[in-house]
């Protein structure tokens, strides 16, 4: 198949949700949404979860890549899918302190 015969279309999804609004030490966060393949052919998609840190106090990029899962779906189909964000995905490394950060930051999706 030629990429001038394959489309493609992006939305934020409307039913994005998420388990929490803050996580402690040891937890995660879950995050679901529902897609569906409005096409009319099967194909196979990448749900991916993108963060920003909006209170380091290093430089730190506007987008990090942070979970992803591949789907394959039929013409029409939906399927509900769970990507899982654990501290350990939300952290890293600061020089200053030697040591893992963030605590008590703040992320937008």
């Amino acid at each position: 198949m030629g990429v001038s015969n394959f489309s493609r279309r992006v939305h934020l999804p409307k039913n994005l949700r998420l388990s929490a609004d803050e996580i402690s030490a040891g937890d995660a966060i879950r995050i679901s949404v529902e897609v569906q393949n409005t096409g009319e052919r099967a194909g196979k998609g990448i749900v991916q979860v993108y963060v920003r840190d909006v209170q380091s106090r290093l430089v730190r990029p506007e987008k990090e890549w942070k979970a992803f899962v591949k789907v394959a779906l039929e013409p029409g189909q939906t399927k509900a899918v769970t990507l899982t964000l654990d501290q350990e995905a939300l952290s890293y490394y600061d020089p200053a302190v030697k040591g893992w950060a963030p605590k008590g930051a703040s992320f937008k999706y």
